[in-house]
């Protein structure tokens, strides 16, 4: 009888703890969406993170790129067009005292020379950064066309204007215009330098302080998840071991409406059974020991124990 009573109670349990955890469902959020939702959160720090040092990346790729493509070829082609220019005064020099046809191949390298100082200064402007640099390019080629009309004249003999102190001061002006451009790409190399560290520099902090933002956040989740968890769970574990050493008058809280709240509501109905049944076995013991005092009192026959 008495293992009935147990199965009953133990069936009542299992239905108030299936009650409750329905309950628990459909007014409050699961701890297994709890952990869910920790997960996600987790996964969207680590997520945002990784793409922020992924763009982070990608800026600093951009820069490499940038400080080769712009500031490093318009300084090699600047230097470009002052190798052109002395390779055309070495070709005019010779030009001068050649005849025949190496006077005509020597004038098809001026003009192929002339083709190439042009294509580099096109090309320093392309990629140059700052105004000055592109104004500094158009006027060495205005300085080259200069010295090439110049040379002309001295090729012609009527022409007697012209020498070679003339034509070297026009050489000069070329020369100390390719000097300035090349100043200046050199110098606008050296400010988006400065520009690119001060971007990575600042690229370097917000990582840093993102990363510790994302470690705040998840330690700020992992608190959470603890005290809507991992406590209740040591109450739970403390409110059974209680029962399990026949502590029957321990207080049990009151959880809330998830698992753990229906496992607390349930341990509460196991107690109340089984402080109910032990009542009613020890009320029963003394009932049969009153009845068998009563007995051995009013028996007219002798007992022996």
């Amino acid at each position: 009888m008495a293992r009935s009573k147990l199965a009953s109670s133990f069936a009542d349990m299992a239905t108030r703890w299936h009650r409750e955890g329905s309950r628990a469902g459909s007014f409050s959020m699961t701890i297994r969406g709890r952990i869910l939702v920790a997960f996600l959160v987790m996964s969207m720090i680590t997520a945002a993170l990784g793409g922020y040092a992924s763009f982070g990346i990608k800026d600093a790729g951009i820069l490499v790129d940038k400080t080769f493509d712009e500031s490093l070829m318009s300084i090699n082609y600047a230097r470009a067009a002052a190798n052109d220019f002395a390779s055309m005064r070495a070709a005019f020099a010779r030009l001068w005292i050649a005849d025949g046809a190496m006077r005509d191949k020597l004038e098809a390298e001026i003009h192929k020379l002339t083709k190439a100082l042009t294509d580099d200064l096109g090309i320093a402007v392309r990629r140059s950064q700052s105004q000055r640099a592109k104004q500094a390019a158009a006027n060495v080629q205005l300085a080259v066309t200069a010295w090439e009309n110049m040379h002309e004249r001295l090729l012609d003999r009527t022409k007697l204007d012209t020498d070679w102190e003339t034509l070297d001061q026009y050489a000069s002006k070329v020369d100390e215009q390719i000097d300035l451009l090349i100043n200046y790409t050199a110098g606008d190399g050296f400010i988006y330098r400065q520009r690119a560290r001060a971007t990575v520099a600042h690229d370097l902090d917000l990582n840093i302080a993102g990363t510790v933002l994302a470690l705040l956040l998840s330690a700020l989740v992992a608190w959470a998840l603890a005290r809507r968890i991992v406590r209740k769970v040591a109450v739970a574990s403390n409110v059974a071991e209680c029962i399990a050493t026949g502590k029957l008058d321990v207080v049990i809280p009151k959880g809330s409406a998830d698992e753990l709240g229906a496992l607390l509501a349930s341990m509460g109905l196991m107690r109340d059974n089984i402080k109910t049944m032990m009542d009613r076995e020890v009320a029963q013991r003394r009932t049969a020991q009153a009845r068998l005092a009563d007995a051995l009192d009013s028996s007219k026959e002798g007992v022996v124990v």
